[in-house]
């Protein structure tokens, strides 16, 4: 299983500026083109998988049906995200 590790950081104004400097001098590259996405999540009658998140409860998951609406073949991708001590995983 391959985990990715993400990390959340608070930043100003300017250092947005500094932080977009910084991915251009790395010759970091857009992956996705700018894009519309729905997500409908699941959630059991506990309300445990939303509660688990807000609380950062680990480990715990998501389970949730993804779209683009303006892609063209319209499909729609069922995903279930696990976070744990590792780190994050996400099948599709």
């Amino acid at each position: 299983m391959s985990f990715r590790i993400e990390e959340k950081l608070l930043i100003n104004n300017i250092q947005i500026l500094e932080f977009k400097d910084y991915l251009f001098s790395k010759k970091a590259t857009v992956l996705y083109p700018k894009r519309i996405i729905k997500s409908l999540y699941f959630e059991n009658s506990n309300g445990d998988m939303y509660r688990d998140s807000v609380e950062g409860t680990r480990p715990r998951k998501k389970i949730r049906v993804r779209n683009y609406p303006n892609n063209k073949n319209n499909s729609l991708y069922f995903e279930t995200k696990i976070s744990s001590i590792e780190g994050r995983f996400k099948k599709s």
